[in-house]
Protein backbone atom coordinates (compact mmCIF):
# COMPACT_ATOMS: atom_id res chain seq x y z
CA UNK A 1 0.00 0.00 0.00
CA UNK A 2 1.38 3.36 -1.16
CA UNK A 3 -0.37 5.41 1.40
CA UNK A 4 1.97 7.49 3.27
CA UNK A 5 3.15 10.20 1.25
CA UNK A 6 2.57 13.54 0.61
CA UNK A 7 1.09 15.08 3.74
CA UNK A 8 2.56 18.25 4.08
CA UNK A 9 1.45 21.48 2.83
CA UNK A 10 2.21 24.71 2.33
CA UNK A 11 -0.97 25.74 2.38
CA UNK A 12 -4.80 25.26 2.27
CA UNK A 13 -4.26 26.62 -1.57
CA UNK A 14 -2.04 23.60 -2.15
CA UNK A 15 -4.21 21.20 -0.61
CA UNK A 16 -6.98 22.73 -2.65
CA UNK A 17 -4.99 22.57 -5.76
CA UNK A 18 -3.67 19.18 -5.19
CA UNK A 19 -7.84 17.70 -5.01
CA UNK A 20 -8.41 19.72 -8.09
CA UNK A 21 -5.19 17.99 -10.35
CA UNK A 22 -6.50 14.76 -8.83
CA UNK A 23 -10.01 15.23 -10.02
CA UNK A 24 -9.02 16.35 -13.52
CA UNK A 25 -6.50 12.85 -13.76
CA UNK A 26 -8.95 10.53 -12.43
CA UNK A 27 -11.85 11.60 -13.85
CA UNK A 28 -10.91 10.43 -17.89
CA UNK A 29 -12.46 8.35 -19.30
CA UNK A 30 -10.77 5.16 -20.38
CA UNK A 31 -8.72 5.76 -17.18
CA UNK A 32 -7.07 2.34 -15.99
CA UNK A 33 -6.12 1.59 -12.47
CA UNK A 34 -3.60 -1.51 -12.81
CA UNK A 35 -2.82 -2.17 -9.65
CA UNK A 36 -4.09 -2.20 -6.04
CA UNK A 37 -0.87 0.35 -5.30
CA UNK A 38 -2.27 3.00 -7.88
CA UNK A 39 -5.93 2.32 -6.43
CA UNK A 40 -5.09 3.45 -3.48
CA UNK A 41 -2.57 6.05 -4.53
CA UNK A 42 -5.85 7.57 -6.49
CA UNK A 43 -8.01 7.40 -3.23
CA UNK A 44 -5.50 9.46 -1.25
CA UNK A 45 -5.09 11.92 -3.92
CA UNK A 46 -8.71 12.52 -4.32
CA UNK A 47 -9.91 12.64 -0.96
CA UNK A 48 -7.15 13.28 1.24
CA UNK A 49 -6.49 16.47 0.36
CA UNK A 50 -10.17 18.18 0.83
CA UNK A 51 -10.64 16.48 4.38
CA UNK A 52 -7.41 17.80 5.47
CA UNK A 53 -9.05 21.13 4.36
CA UNK A 54 -12.03 20.34 7.22
CA UNK A 55 -12.19 23.10 9.77
CA UNK A 56 -10.85 22.41 12.90
CA UNK A 57 -8.82 18.78 12.26
CA UNK A 58 -5.61 19.36 14.56
CA UNK A 59 -2.44 19.37 12.80
CA UNK A 60 -1.17 16.63 14.39
CA UNK A 61 -4.21 14.65 12.96
CA UNK A 62 -3.73 15.61 9.16
CA UNK A 63 -1.59 12.33 7.85
CA UNK A 64 -4.45 10.43 9.78
CA UNK A 65 -7.50 12.77 7.90
CA UNK A 66 -5.65 12.07 4.70
CA UNK A 67 -6.30 8.52 5.47
CA UNK A 68 -10.45 8.37 6.42
CA UNK A 69 -10.43 10.97 3.47
CA UNK A 70 -8.67 7.47 1.42
CA UNK A 71 -11.29 5.63 3.57
CA UNK A 72 -14.20 7.88 2.26
CA UNK A 73 -13.21 7.45 -1.66
CA UNK A 74 -12.92 3.98 -1.13
CA UNK A 75 -17.40 4.23 0.17
CA UNK A 76 -17.64 6.71 -2.51
CA UNK A 77 -16.44 4.68 -5.10
CA UNK A 78 -18.31 1.32 -4.21
CA UNK A 79 -21.91 4.15 -3.62
CA UNK A 80 -21.24 5.29 -7.13
CA UNK A 81 -20.27 1.96 -9.04
CA UNK A 82 -23.20 1.98 -11.35
CA UNK A 83 -23.00 5.60 -12.10
CA UNK A 84 -19.22 5.95 -13.01
CA UNK A 85 -19.52 2.49 -14.97
CA UNK A 86 -22.40 4.43 -17.43
CA UNK A 87 -19.41 7.22 -17.71
CA UNK A 88 -17.03 4.56 -18.80
CA UNK A 89 -15.20 4.31 -15.21
CA UNK A 90 -14.07 1.65 -13.02
CA UNK A 91 -12.32 2.16 -9.84
CA UNK A 92 -11.16 -1.54 -9.08
CA UNK A 93 -8.02 -2.33 -9.94
CA UNK A 94 -7.09 -4.65 -12.91
CA UNK A 95 -4.56 -6.73 -10.33
CA UNK A 96 -7.32 -7.47 -8.38
CA UNK A 97 -10.37 -8.39 -10.74
CA UNK A 98 -8.23 -10.23 -12.73
CA UNK A 99 -7.43 -12.67 -9.78
CA UNK A 100 -10.95 -13.52 -9.68
CA UNK A 101 -11.84 -13.97 -13.74
CA UNK A 102 -12.69 -10.44 -14.04
CA UNK A 103 -11.99 -7.24 -15.80
CA UNK A 104 -12.54 -3.86 -15.72
CA UNK A 105 -14.84 -4.15 -18.85
CA UNK A 106 -17.22 -6.39 -17.28
CA UNK A 107 -17.62 -4.13 -14.80
CA UNK A 108 -17.96 -1.05 -17.12
CA UNK A 109 -20.54 -2.83 -19.64
CA UNK A 110 -22.53 -4.22 -16.17
CA UNK A 111 -21.77 -7.50 -16.65
CA UNK A 112 -19.82 -8.18 -14.01
CA UNK A 113 -22.09 -9.46 -11.67
CA UNK A 114 -22.66 -12.38 -13.94
CA UNK A 115 -19.64 -13.93 -13.15
CA UNK A 116 -18.94 -16.62 -11.10
CA UNK A 117 -17.06 -15.17 -9.01
CA UNK A 118 -18.00 -11.43 -8.89
CA UNK A 119 -19.60 -11.59 -5.27
CA UNK A 120 -16.01 -13.37 -3.76
CA UNK A 121 -14.70 -10.88 -5.24
CA UNK A 122 -16.64 -8.06 -3.84
CA UNK A 123 -16.92 -10.07 -0.57
CA UNK A 124 -13.29 -10.01 0.01
CA UNK A 125 -12.63 -6.58 -1.57
CA UNK A 126 -15.21 -4.65 0.87
CA UNK A 127 -14.35 -6.43 4.14
CA UNK A 128 -10.57 -7.06 3.54
CA UNK A 129 -8.95 -4.24 1.59
CA UNK A 130 -11.66 -2.18 3.20
CA UNK A 131 -9.88 -3.15 6.58
CA UNK A 132 -6.25 -2.36 5.51
CA UNK A 133 -7.23 1.15 5.03
CA UNK A 134 -9.43 1.65 7.94
CA UNK A 135 -6.50 0.72 9.94
CA UNK A 136 -4.53 3.27 8.72
CA UNK A 137 -7.58 5.83 9.12
CA UNK A 138 -7.89 3.92 13.08
CA UNK A 139 -6.29 7.13 15.06
CA UNK A 140 -8.96 9.62 13.43
CA UNK A 141 -11.59 7.57 13.74
CA UNK A 142 -10.89 6.93 17.59
CA UNK A 143 -8.96 10.15 18.44
CA UNK A 144 -11.19 13.14 20.47
CA UNK A 145 -12.37 15.98 17.82
CA UNK A 146 -14.00 18.78 18.29
CA UNK A 147 -17.57 18.61 18.01
CA UNK A 148 -18.70 19.32 14.01
CA UNK A 149 -16.00 17.07 13.57
CA UNK A 150 -16.94 14.31 15.43
CA UNK A 151 -20.60 14.25 14.02
CA UNK A 152 -19.55 14.37 10.68
CA UNK A 153 -17.48 11.51 11.60
CA UNK A 154 -19.83 9.14 13.61
CA UNK A 155 -22.44 10.05 10.11
CA UNK A 156 -19.74 9.22 7.43
CA UNK A 157 -19.34 6.02 9.33
CA UNK A 158 -22.82 5.23 9.73
CA UNK A 159 -23.07 5.37 5.70
CA UNK A 160 -20.04 3.81 5.30
CA UNK A 161 -22.08 0.61 7.07
CA UNK A 162 -24.81 1.51 5.25
CA UNK A 163 -23.01 1.12 2.20
CA UNK A 164 -21.64 -1.99 2.77
CA UNK A 165 -25.20 -3.91 4.45
CA UNK A 166 -26.77 -2.67 1.09
CA UNK A 167 -23.92 -4.48 -1.35
CA UNK A 168 -24.23 -7.44 0.95
CA UNK A 169 -28.66 -7.49 0.61
CA UNK A 170 -27.72 -7.19 -3.49
CA UNK A 171 -25.79 -9.50 -3.16
CA UNK A 172 -23.01 -6.87 -4.51
CA UNK A 173 -24.73 -6.32 -7.75
CA UNK A 174 -24.06 -2.67 -7.84
CA UNK A 175 -26.96 -2.33 -10.49
CA UNK A 176 -29.42 -3.58 -8.04
CA UNK A 177 -27.65 -1.06 -5.55
CA UNK A 178 -29.13 2.41 -5.75
CA UNK A 179 -32.84 1.68 -5.42
CA UNK A 180 -32.14 0.01 -2.51
CA UNK A 181 -29.79 2.21 -0.90
CA UNK A 182 -31.53 5.72 -1.64
CA UNK A 183 -35.03 3.83 0.08
CA UNK A 184 -32.69 3.36 3.20
CA UNK A 185 -31.19 6.63 2.97
CA UNK A 186 -34.94 8.71 2.71
CA UNK A 187 -36.17 5.95 5.16
CA UNK A 188 -33.17 6.69 7.72
CA UNK A 189 -33.55 10.29 7.17
CA UNK A 190 -37.25 10.47 7.33
CA UNK A 191 -37.57 12.49 4.01
CA UNK A 192 -39.10 11.59 0.61
CA UNK A 193 -36.65 13.81 -1.49
CA UNK A 194 -32.83 13.07 -0.57
CA UNK A 195 -30.08 13.84 -2.93
CA UNK A 196 -25.99 12.46 -2.72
Amino acid sequence: MILGRGFTATSDDELWSRYVAALALYHTHGLVIRTVEEHDEMLLRLSGPLLQLAPGIPEAMLEEASYFGALDQFYNNLRDMTEDAARGLCWLPEDALCKYGIDRDDVIEGTAPERPRWSVFMRTWIYSHESELRLRADRFIGSMLPRALHTMRRWTLRRYARIRNTMRAVNYNYLKFDELYWAEVKRELGTQEVSA
